[in-house]
C-alpha cells in the first residue's frame, strides 16, 4: 500500500503542476490578446488620421484578433 500512496501523491502533484501551467498559459493568452487589441486600436486610429486605409484595415484586423484571443482566454479562465 505504500507504493500506491506514493503514486497517488505523485499524480496529485502532476495534476497541480498541470493546472498551474494551464493557468499561466491562459493569462499569457489574455495579456497578448489585450496587447494586440490596444495596439490595433491605436494603429487603426493613427492610420485613419493619416488617410492610410490599408493600414487602418490591417490594424483593425489585429484589434479584432486580439479581442477574440482575449475573450477566449476569459472563457477558459471562467470555466475553472
Amino acid at each position: 500500500m505504500v507504493g500506491a500512496e506514493g503514486l497517488k501523491r505523485e499524480g496529485q502533484q502532476q495534476n497541480a503542476e498541470g493546472k498551474g501551467q494551464e493557468a499561466h498559459g491562459q493569462l499569457s493568452d489574455y495579456g497578448h490578446g489585450m496587447q494586440d487589441r490596444v495596439g490595433g486600436a491605436v494603429g487603426s486610429a493613427v492610420a485613419g488620421l493619416t488617410g492610410d486605409r490599408a493600414g487602418q484595415d490591417k490594424y483593425q484586423m489585429k484589434h479584432d484578433d486580439g479581442k477574440a484571443s482575449q475573450r477566449s482566454a476569459e472563457a477558459d479562465i471562467a470555466k475553472q
